[in-house]
């Protein structure tokens, strides 16, 4: 496998069977996976649910839970039961990668290949988790919604 500004090649280090798929699938085609995916963020770079929520170790933390809560309180019901729903969803997605794990050209059997695919769908999951995060915490501090 080898990293060329910023992205992962398609074609090396991966079964032949997989680079057979890669290159005759129309969606990769069509979309460019032929040739390149982006690589993963650094684990420095990814943003944390707590970049965004107050800090419980912080010394205005009360304050600003208070704060949140005063925030939230015009925002209607609807869209409260929209951030579950999509919160619901998050906290699936596990379930998703494991269902795109088993489709030809994307094949991650251990959890940790190293073909450019398994790599980006692990990244996804790791992202798209925070979203969860973020909302589980989110609601946790409004106490009304749980």
């Amino acid at each position: 496998m080898s990293q060329t500004t910023g992205s992962w090649k398609c074609e090396e280090g991966i079964h032949s069977s997989t680079r057979g798929a890669c290159s005759s699938n129309p969606f990769h085609a069509r979309y460019g996976f032929t040739e390149s995916l982006d690589a993963p963020k650094a684990c420095q770079e990814i943003w944390q649910p707590t970049d965004f929520l107050p800090d419980p170790a912080s010394e205005g933390f009360d304050e600003q839970v208070k704060e949140l809560r005063e925030r939230c309180k015009e925002i209607p019901d609807d869209y409260f039961l929209v951030l579950i729903g999509d919160m619901i969803t998050e906290e699936t997605l596990p379930t998703y990668q494991t269902m795109i794990n088993t489709l030809d050209g994307v094949r991650d059997g251990t959890g940790a290949s190293l073909t450019p695919w398994a790599i980006w769908t692990r990244a996804w999951t790791a992202e798209e988790n925070g979203h969860g995060d973020i909302l589980n915490k989110y609601f946790i501090f409004l106490e009304e919604l749980i």
